[in-house]
């Protein structure tokens, strides 16, 4: 029979760890009584349908198993509320007052318990092909991508009984011949079968076949081809739309303003998160260090999109959305993957100037500030953002492939990322500068042609009016003649002059711009 994983939420004092399960179906009578047992770190809760195992990062007391006696005395405590249909689990802590971290991390709570023994593959098996790790180095975990050893965990003895946790996923096929994208960079061989019906998801036409320095070299072609001078000093000199967008107060800067005045930073899981919590899959990753600095990297790759997405719409999401996250992550639309911040950061400066509707450097770097906000608020507000994007990919045509690919594998792997590790990232990020002379578009080339020409502009407009006021002042009565066909026509032509002539004077001054540059 198939087990129902039910809604549950988890509290702590600083004795007792408390889990509410709710299980409306579930069959409570004398003879199908609810099943509790605890083991060490884990709690397992058995309710006919419902199947609940949780694992918690600190040791809890297990000496005396529930036996339907309420005695406050005893380690683990159930009981049952009717009207609410919620089961009330009370489990002892072993170590009075310790805190355990991450209760709200419902997926990590889930997860298979890990073997401390097992820390690096030599062989994995996937799907009948074996994938052969170094045997001489062992596997890092993600805190390495900066370069620092971490401490080792205390050993533990292995559970003989490890058969009993069963695999709760399916993995997708992998190749060994092809090149990889996904997740970490760990997949491949998926998309040669099925990039047909995807070809307007992705700008990498062949992803299983393009080598990494080549996804790069065409990615950045593609850009250039798509950046638009025009686009560009429109956007910079008509930035009334933009200096609104710049200003809009994001709901982490709002968060981290009334956190300045004594408010909490706790956020909570709205219901729709906890239940799409409930359904993801159930993983374990064991990321080498090269592995640990792809996923990093792409991390902030797609919450640059999704903070751009976020400030552009000031927060009210459209059906482009899900185009715009892509689109500006060189991750999601390229399979491009980074080992260097500085380059994925440049990446996402560059792509925001080429594809989306603003395209302004003021408003690309209040954007990287909103993700180091973001980063700044902890794993649980990088969850909902990640939780976003999901719904924004599956709202968008043919962009669910991605949340397979990418941003589900994300959701579960950030609840086990530290915090320590996200501070270095955050602060890795505050020692980043990108300048405009870094993205190779001529951008203060192309601003100081542009502020010539709208000069040059403003002063042939001002000797245009000033000619046409002494033409009127002068004119008598003989000027008659000329007819009011006339007068329209010059002025039309006039006019239409004067529009083109900011195009025309602009690419003028780059052309001397350019030469003086040169010389």
């Amino acid at each position: 029979m198939r087990m129902i994983t039910p809604q549950f939420e988890v509290k702590q004092t600083e004795d007792d760890i408390i889990i509410t399960i709710r299980a409306p179906y579930s069959r409570v009578s004398s003879d199908s009584e609810p099943e509790v047992h605890v083991d060490c770190y884990t709690i397992t809760f058995y309710s006919s349908p419902y199947y609940l195992r949780l694992t918690f990062p600190g040791r809890l007391i297990y000496d005396k198993p529930y036996d339907g006696d309420d005695d406050l005395g005893d380690p683990v405590v159930m009981s049952y509320d009717s009207e609410t249909a919620c089961f009330l689990v009370k489990v002892k802590k072993a170590v009075k007052g310790e805190d355990f971290p991450d209760l709200n991390m419902l997926t990590k709570l889930l997860a298979k318990p890990l073997l401390k023994e097992h820390k690096f593959p030599v062989i994995e098996v996937l799907n009948g092909e074996q994938k052969i790790a170094n045997v001489d180095e062992p596997e890092r975990n993600h805190e390495e991508y900066i370069n620092e050893d971490n401490d080792e965990d205390d050993d533990d003895d292995e559970d003989d009984d490890d058969d009993f946790f069963m695999d709760q996923e399916e993995h997708l096929p992998c190749s060994l011949t092809s090149y990889k994208y996904g997740f970490a960079n760990q997949r491949s061989g998926i998309l040669n079968q099925i990039q047909s019906e995807f070809w307007e998801v992705f700008d990498l036409k062949d992803p299983d076949t393009t080598p990494p320095r080549t996804r790069r070299k065409l990615r950045i072609e593609d850009e250039i081809a798509h950046f638009s001078d025009d686009h560009y000093l429109a956007d910079l000199y008509e930035d009334e739309v933009i200096q609104s967008l710049v200003r809009f107060e994001t709901k982490w800067a709002k968060k981290k303003r009334e956190a300045a005045h004594g408010s909490s930073l706790q956020d909570e899981f709205t219901s729709d998160e906890k239940e799409i919590l409930l359904k993801l899959p159930r993983k374990e990753y064991i990321l080498s260090s090269k592995e640990s600095k792809f996923a990093m990297m792409g991390l902030f790759d797609i919450l640059f999109g999704y903070a751009y997405n976020h400030r552009t719409t000031e927060g009210e999401n459209t059906v482009s959305s899900g185009w715009t996250v892509c689109k500006l992550s060189s991750t999601l639309s390229w399979f491009d993957a980074f080992q260097n911040l500085e380059d994925v950061v440049r990446s996402s400066f560059h792509r925001s100037l080429c594809f989306p509707l603003y395209r302004n450097w003021r408003l690309s770097e209040t954007v990287f500030a909103d993700v180091k906000d973001v980063i700044s608020l902890g794993k649980m507000t990088i969850l909902k953002c990640l939780l976003e994007v999901r719904q924004m990919l599956l709202d968008a045509d043919q962009h669910y492939i991605l949340n397979d690919l990418y941003v589900c594998d994300y959701c579960v792997w950030i609840q086990s990322v530290k915090s320590s590790t996200l501070e270095k990232l955050l602060q890795a990020l505050n020692n980043i500068l990108v300048k405009k002379s870094d993205l190779d578009l001529d951008l203060e080339l192309l601003e100081q042609a542009g502020s010539l020409a709208v000069k040059e502009a403003e002063k042939v407009c001002d000797q245009h009016t000033l000619s046409t006021s002494s033409s009127s002042e002068s004119s008598d009565d003989g000027s008659d003649g000329e007819s009011d066909q006339d007068i329209s026509n010059d002025q039309d032509t006039d006019d239409y002059d004067r529009e083109k002539l900011p195009v025309l004077l602009r690419k003028c001054h780059i052309s001397e711009c350019q030469s003086e540059k040169n010389s």
